[in-house]
């Protein structure tokens, strides 16, 4: 893996800027910290997202299950992950007002760039204008901490004056559950892109509601569309991806290799 980058200084922060670190949206979007500048202890992932058509950086477990979660959601238009707190001298000037040491580069009297795991672009209804919504990503473990605390407050002031609403996520076992089950259906989808709509239109048609094995529901489509059970098995992922058939998610999909069809469309 590459070295990463020395975010240590202020001269350092504006060549990241001129760079287009932190800026842009979509497919242009650079986040401002990537797997590479920070120490994850092996928990970061770089995962290629369906929406951007970018590689996105996740810096934990946890930022990796709420990117899946997030990214499956009919909502969310856009993920732009690591996204920086900017102008220091506006963030820092808020710190000093809320009586929060703001925070500094270890062993050095910088301060240091701030970031928000998660600024996600909603459109809330089709046709409705974009909203958006800063999420930060935390363990229980984390939160037990006062000086993590003292920094998401400082957070949750900015993006409040800034008129975003700010959330806390904190990963459960069922959503992590889920997450991984996103993981296992969007996996092919990521790098081999959609199949035609005809074949998922036929492969629908086949799907009836009930609990099924997940290789019973292949075989259905692959005998109906004359397919290999490999494809027949990626295009039922598809199927669920695409929302053509809803499934109940209160059990995991990947681990028991069954899926209950709750409706069709």
């Amino acid at each position: 893996m590459a070295r990463g980058r020395k975010l240590d200084s202020l001269e350092a922060y504006r060549n990241a800027l001129k760079k287009g670190y932190g800026l842009g949206q979509g497919n242009n979007y650079m986040p401002w910290l990537t797997v590479r500048d920070v120490k994850t202890r092996g928990t970061a992932a770089i995962l290629r997202g369906i929406k951007t058509k970018r590689d996105h950086h996740c810096l934990s477990q946890q930022e990796k299950y709420f990117f899946y979660l997030a990214e499956f959601s009919t909502s969310v238009v856009d993920i732009r992950e690591q996204f920086p707190l900017l102008p220091l001298d506006m963030i820092s000037q808020l710190a000093q007002t809320l009586r929060i040491k703001y925070p500094e580069v270890p062993g050095k009297k910088v301060p240091n760039v701030q970031s928000t795991d998660f600024l996600l672009t909603l459109r809330l209804h089709p046709g409705s204008a974009e909203t958006y919504l800063a999420v930060s990503v935390k363990t229980t473990e984390e939160l037990d901490r006062p000086r993590v605390l003292e920094k998401q407050e400082l957070e949750r002031v900015w993006w409040q004056l800034l008129g975003v609403p700010f959330q806390l996520f904190v990963c459960t076992e069922a959503l992590k559950q889920q997450a991984l089950d996103i993981e296992w259906l969007t996996q092919h989808i990521r790098f081999d892109g959609m199949p035609d709509v005809s074949q998922l239109n036929a492969a629908c048609a086949v799907v009836d509601e009930g609990t099924y094995p997940v290789g019973a529901l292949a075989d259905l489509i692959k005998s109906a569309l004359a397919i290999k059970g490999e494809e027949a098995v990626k295009i039922l992922k598809c199927l669920i991806v695409e929302r053509l058939i809803e499934i109940d998610w209160s059990h995991s999909i990947r681990d028991t290799q069954q899926l209950t069809v709750t409706s069709c469309r």
